[in-house]
């Protein structure tokens, strides 16, 4: 025994006494103190922590486990009680699902009560994160997942599109075999599969935990929400606003593949597409409200619900009418629209509802580029014959310092050889900092499409999530993707920078 500190034993008690509940359901007790010998699971608990043998356990148990038993806590510490302690389930991802015990403490002095990842006020509705990713998150009342398991998780949908309940099958089967041989305490109640919700659940607030440290913000949604989704509903969609427009962070992306620099100006080329993303929406055409659930059909009009169901087409053009057309669900958004450097990296994306219209297009480019100097100096897109033709008769001199030209596969293959406003005024060829000497485009104005390609995975995944979910997911894996492309660019000398916004927007 002179061997052991005496902060070890002093720690052994305090640690002996939060687990008092614990213990004494694992014991049998008599005169009021538990028997000799400690149950096994506790015996390794402190082995791990101390690096104590069996028989130095026994010893240690048997002297101090009737002080300890006693043991009212610090005496300098009598502001902190009121512990809380519950069974609950954590997902290793080294160890697969492990039963684990966690306490709460509450604060006399200010009134608080303290968790493993945030605290709540006893006169606030909110829970306060504590700031920093924590190398455990607790994703919902009574499940915690290893903050590199959720890394993991984003990892695999940015990657491989993997789903969530694709991520937890692969979880469940690397874990199969452990988990039939794991000792459950009595009374456990819980499955030990990781399913669909706890990995959403799991990767919202990861990911929102992510977003705030970056910000260098708390995270601070409400405690008594009724479920997840509520509780992390305004928190998603203040992100979601603020990522409008440029707020993707390579937003000011700049490299030796999209930017050509000259003795005289420096250029910038960016590529727009749109790919066929949706998620359910109003029936209303062009309507933009979220549907209170994706069961309903339409948002905020009143008694159109059943209406909506059949589409009553117009009259055509000698008199007669079409029959109506029944709607077995919910209208869908039309489509995404991204803009991308001619690196692939992704600028911003912005959702069409009812068609990709011109006017759609150019409110997306005012937004996402807000005053002229912030413009790049080229812009591809494949209708800028009739975007040109638009701008001009409104008189829109916003674009006037930026080219639009078509981009070259478009002009080659689909351009009518009558059309002579397109041939003047949207031809990549005449445009001699596009192109090298054996006419060859000199870059890629196939971006879009082919970063389209690479979000078109993300549709099955997509299709029925509710607006604010869907904007923040493909928020994030366009941030992710774009994280891995600059990587990628310094790994191949091509000197990815970030150009400072204060030049751009000021």
């Amino acid at each position: 025994m002179k061997s052991i500190q005496f902060t070890k034993i002093t720690l052994f008690i305090e640690i002996v006494h939060a687990l008092k509940v614990q213990i004494a359901d694992s014991h049998t007790l008599v005169d009021g103190y538990p028997l000799e010998c400690l149950h096994q699971r506790f015996r390794n608990l402190f082995k791990e922590i101390f690096g104590w043998e069996d028989n130095m356990m026994d010893v240690i148990w048997t002297l101090f486990r009737t002080v300890v038993w006693d043991y009212e806590g610090p005496v300098e510490d009598h502001q902190l009680g009121a512990l809380l302690t519950r069974y609950r389930l954590k997902y290793d991802i080294d160890n697969g699902p492990i039963p684990v015990y966690i306490t709460s403490f509450y604060c006399r002095g200010c009134y608080t009560r303290y968790y493993h990842n945030y605290y709540v006020h006893q006169n606030s509705t909110l829970q306060t994160y504590y700031g920093g990713i924590p190398d455990v998150i607790q994703s919902s009342r009574k499940i915690f997942v290893q903050a590199s398991l959720c890394e993991r998780f984003a990892t695999q949908m940015v990657m491989a599109w993997t789903s969530a309940t694709n991520c937890g099958r692969i979880y469940n089967a690397e874990f199969d075999n452990l988990c039939s041989t794991i000792a459950l305490p009595f009374g456990w109640k819980f499955a030990l599969k990781l399913d669909t919700d706890i990995v959403s659940d799991a990767f919202y607030l990861y990911s929102l935990l992510l977003d705030h440290s970056r910000q260098a913000q708390v995270l601070s949604p409400p405690h008594h929400a009724p479920n997840n989704t509520e509780r992390l509903q305004n928190a998603l969609e203040q992100r979601n606003e603020r990522m409008v427009g440029p707020g993707q962070p390579e937003w000011n992306h700049a490299c030796d593949v999209c930017t050509k620099i000259s003795v005289s100006e420096d250029g910038s080329l960016v590529v727009m597409d749109g790919v066929t993303l949706g998620h359910p929406c109003c029936a209303i055409h062009d309507c933009v409200n979220p549907l209170p659930t994706n069961r309903h059909m339409c948002c905020l009009h009143d008694g159109v619900e059943i209406e909506q169901s059949v589409q009553q087409c117009d009259l055509k053009t000698d008199g007669t009418t079409k029959k109506p057309k029944a709607r077995f669900g919910c209208r869908c958004t039309h489509n995404e629209e991204v803009c991308v450097t001619s690196c692939g990296m992704a600028l911003g994306q912005v959702t069409f509802f009812g068609a990709e219209g011109l006017n759609g297009v150019q409110i997306f480019w005012k937004q996402l580029f807000p005053i002229q100097h912030s413009l790049p100096n080229v812009m591809w897109y494949d209708n800028n014959c009739g975007m040109q033709a638009m701008l001009r008769a409104d008189n829109d001199e916003y674009f006037n310092d930026c080219a639009l030209p078509v981009d070259v596969f478009h002009f080659k293959s689909k351009l009518k050889e009558q059309d002579v406003f397109c041939s003047m005024f949207c031809n990549p060829y005449i445009l001699k900092d596009l192109v090298d000497e054996k006419e060859q485009g000199d870059f890629n104005s196939s971006a879009a499409e082919q970063t389209n390609a690479w979000l078109g995975g993300f549709h099955a995944i997509l299709r029925d999530m509710h607006v604010e979910r869907y904007n923040f997911f493909l928020d994030e894996m366009i941030m992710r993707h774009n994280q891995t492309l600059r990587r990628q660019l310094e790994e191949q000398g091509l000197s990815p920078y970030n150009i400072p916004r204060s030049e751009l927007l000021e």
